[in-house]
């Protein structure tokens, strides 16, 4: 019997590598296609610039923000007005608003100044009970605002309005943040591109041939814009982090279980699972923003676990790196700006902070691919258009190329991998994911970082995901392992395209990759507004 077993697993690994170079291959071929289409069609159209920022209340920190608006050196009614102005200045060119909130937002700005007025409570009891108070807030639509739309970007009759906030939105609101809107995202947030056949697609604001990443796009788009200061978004491969990368802001996937997912569609019927691979967290302009957003948002009951308030000394961090996943065969060459922008990062660690910094070895990083997306794909329940039947994913999939599909490629895609994961024997996959989780966790301790790369390229032109389809594991394999991770933005290529990395810790070190967030803004300078048409100031 274990001799059959063996020789059926053995049968199984051969066609599991037949697949994956199956896969390889065509996936090669459709992205050397799709690059060229994606060239010949964006390269030549103008760039449009946004209109300069001439509003000092726009170039302010939340944490700034919020003590002027307790201190009275400036009204919640004008901080929200001025965000409402610059949306309205950049949305015709960066196309990132689903449904805005404006007029309600500005009553309950109103409701804030006569709080602040009345002297209810001391400026410090206001810093204690409300850290947001009066701060502009946006949302990706994924995620439940009490009257707005949260149909993620579905192409249906009646678009649902939420009923109630999601947790992650009422914590905001307790803490005395206004939301103003519901940001783009791809249809059911699947695909790293924000587009959708309602909304229509989400632009870079720093080259609008480009993409502004997914499925987080529109509220990386409006931060980077300087139309938002905080956001809240969802990540379960690498929507947290791709869109702040190419959009030169920051974004934090929190641990499993830090903060909380209620409130998000689409989900899961298996919550259990879900909760561990699928993250809620923050988008912010600012690195020092992200400890504020980050205690708002937190579980109580996970403080004991994560243990936030804990001062960290980045000097004393154990800090690795690695440059690449170690040849998979599913992604590309990481770009060489990438691997700059990494060693960049380390070698201000080692020089500055004085950590000690080494090359990690980890070579089943070499299979990140294939471990980070069968685990993710083999989840059951997760809410998409083929639920009920599968199998119709593979009509739907031709259908799309006779232009007869209402779906987006990307949620059939979805679907028919799931078919073809169901063909392969993952026990072996399993086993390699633990193994990498356990080789990950002991070289980092609960003392250590990893600075890695986000993706293996800067913002490509629309459409250009196809070309690189599997490179998003640099992500997803540690949603798959669940560990926290906060992209972060290093400086601008030559063409002014914003270039970053990620830095990953073990579970429940978020404050870890955290702190490395802020040290890197102080030595890098973090945003940058983007190149400005200079006619159209606002």
């Amino acid at each position: 019997m274990d001799s059959w077993c063996l020789t059926k697993e053995k049968e199984m690994g051969v066609l599991r590598g037949t697949l994956i170079l199956i896969v390889a291959g065509f996936t090669r071929l459709v992205g050397y296609v799709a690059q060229l289409v994606s060239f010949i069609t964006h390269h030549p159209k103008r760039v449009e610039r946004l209109p300069p920022i001439n509003d000092d209340i726009l170039l302010c920190t939340a944490k700034e923000l919020a003590e002027k608006i307790r201190k009275r050196k400036v009204s919640s009614e004008a901080v929200i007005r001025a965000y409402i102005r610059r949306v309205k200045a950049v949305d015709p060119i960066i196309n990132a608003v689903v449904e805005d909130r404006f007029e309600e937002a500005l009553e309950e700005a109103k409701a804030v100044d006569k709080l602040i007025a009345s002297e209810t409570f001391t400026e410090k009891e206001l810093q204690v009970r409300y850290p947001l108070l009066g701060l502009p807030l946006t949302v990706k639509e994924s995620l439940a605002v009490k009257g707005c739309s949260n149909a993620a970007g579905q192409t249906i009759p009646e678009r649902p309005k939420a009923t109630s906030d999601a947790v992650v939105v009422e914590k905001c609101r307790n803490a005395g943040a206004i939301p103003i809107l519901v940001s783009n995202t791809p249809e059911l947030c699947l695909n790293w591109e924000t587009f959708n056949k309602v909304t229509g697609r989400s632009k870079n604001p720093y080259d609008t041939r480009r993409t502004c990443g997914g499925s987080s796009g529109g509220e990386a788009a409006l931060i980077a814009s300087g139309a938002s200061l905080i956001g809240l978004g969802s990540d379960i491969c690498g929507s947290l982090r791709l869109p702040p990368l190419f959009c030169g802001i920051w974004g934090h996937k929190p641990s499993p279980h830090a903060i909380s997912i209620d409130g998000h569609y689409p989900s899961c019927d298996d919550i259990g699972v879900w909760k561990r691979f699928f993250a809620v967290g923050p988008l912010t302009r600012y690195a020092s923003d992200l400890p504020l957003m980050f205690r708002v948002l937190m579980n109580e009951e996970m403080n004991d676990h994560l243990r936030f308030e804990e001062q960290i000394n980045v000097s004393d961090l154990k800090v690795y790196f690695m440059l690449d996943d170690h040849g998979s065969i599913l992604t590309n060459r990481v770009c060489r700006h990438t691997v700059g922008a990494v060693q960049k990062v380390v070698q201000f660690l080692g020089e500055k902070h004085l950590c000690r910094t080494e090359k990690a070895h980890v070579p089943k990083m070499r299979y990140s691919s294939e471990l980070g997306y069968i685990t993710l794909l083999e989840i059951e329940s997760v809410d998409h258009f083929f639920k009920e039947n599968e199998k119709g994913a593979i009509l739907e999939f031709f259908l799309y190329f006779l232009c007869m599909s209402p779906y987006s490629f990307y949620s059939i895609c979805y679907s028919v991998l799931r078919c073809v994961i169901k063909m392969i024997y993952t026990k072996g996959y399993k086993r390699d994911l633990e193994h990498l989780r356990h080789q990950l966790m002991t070289t980092l301790g609960d003392n250590g970082v990893l600075i890695y790369p986000c993706y293996t390229g800067t913002a490509h032109y629309h459409g250009g995901t196809l070309a690189r389809l599997f490179d998003a594991s640099y992500m997803t394999i540690f949603n798959a392992l669940g560990f926290p991770a906060t992209s972060c933005t290093v400086g601008h290529i030559e063409e002014g395209i914003p270039i970053g990395v990620q830095v990953v810790a073990a579970p429940n070190n978020d404050k870890l990759t955290i702190a490395v967030a802020q040290a890197i803004e102080a030595h890098f300078g973090g945003w940058k507004p983007p190149p400005a048409d200079v006619k159209n100031p606002v």
